[in-house]
């Protein structure tokens, strides 16, 4: 495109921004952080900024926005372009296959380094229902747990889960910045854990408010959940992670429940595989090469 500039972004360009985008930062908001503008005729028309993992530092994240009648003009790939002069580590975006934002990446080279499968869950179906009674087993509720109990589970849960395909932070980095995040969110009364002689070694966590009764009749509303097992040999984990699972899905009473998992996860995909009537969309985390 001609007539076109690309340039960092600063204090004063966020000011002039004429449309919602949820990241605004200036270039260099964070160490080794990068963020441009592109600006056609005076105007503010594109932003992309990228930044350090802190929690998974072998990939910079990277995210950006070109208005809608700006879109398909080579724009977003000279943001990108930009970028990537700065970079030292791959960018990592995430995009649904199919759509625009998954065929941008793809055209800049990226790669599937890891997918999210459906893993969404009407708990007011029969089956559902039927499959979550025939795994219960013996679990403990999160209120039964120490602080101190539940984040060592929840930081060995996390190394283990990410730990072949996207490294984790040191232990005091993730300390830092995500155990606050996971704690503050985690709803211990509506989480479930097994136990053997070692600790905790499975559980299904949920986070956020309680579902909303949309439809007034005990139903509706939307639970996130994780589950995972950190343990890949340890004898009956996946049956407790199960029972784990079931628990959460009876307690969820009819609402839709959302799990986040990787099809590379040990326990919880092949149990998710078993239940009836997942739906929901397919997820890939991609790499954009650093130097295009």
């Amino acid at each position: 495109m001609t007539n076109m500039e690309i340039r960092p972004t600063t204090l004063e360009d966020l000011e002039r921004l004429d449309f919602s985008y949820q990241h605004q930062y200036p270039d260099g908001w964070r160490p080794n952080g990068s963020s441009f503008v592109a600006v056609v005729a005076e105007r503010i028309v594109g932003i992309v900024h990228s930044c350090p993992n802190r929690t998974h530092p072998t990939r910079d994240l990277l995210f950006g926005y070109v208005v809608p009648e700006h879109r398909r003009r080579g724009i977003a790939s000279a943001l990108v372009a930009e970028v990537r002069t700065r970079a030292t580590t791959p960018l990592s975006v995430k995009a649904y296959p199919g759509t625009g934002d998954h065929r941008f990446a793809k055209a800049l080279g990226a790669t599937a380094y890891q997918v999210c499968p459906p893993a969404t869950i009407d708990t007011s179906r029969a089956d559902v229902i039927d499959w979550a009674r025939r795994h219960r087993g013996e679990v403990t509720r999160g209120t039964e747990f120490t602080v101190e109990e539940l984040t060592e589970f929840l930081l060995t849960e996390y190394e283990f889960t990410h730990q072949a395909w996207s490294p984790a932070a040191p232990r005091d980095v993730l300390i830092k910045h995500l155990v606050p995040e996971l704690m503050d969110d985690l709803d211990v009364g509506r989480s479930y854990f097994v136990t053997d002689d070692a600790g905790l070694v499975a559980g299904s966590t949920v986070y956020g408010e309680p579902p909303i009764d949309v439809y007034g009749a005990g139903r509706g509303g939307t639970v996130e959940m994780l589950a995972q097992a950190p343990f890949p040999d340890r004898p009956g984990v996946r049956t407790g992670l199960a029972a784990c699972i079931a628990e959460a899905l009876l307690e969820a009473d009819g609402a839709v429940v959302t799990f986040d998992g990787h099809v590379s996860d040990l326990h919880f995909y092949p149990l998710l595989s078993t239940i009836p009537g997942v739906t929901g969309k397919t997820l890939e985390l991609l790499e954009i090469p650093y130097r295009g």
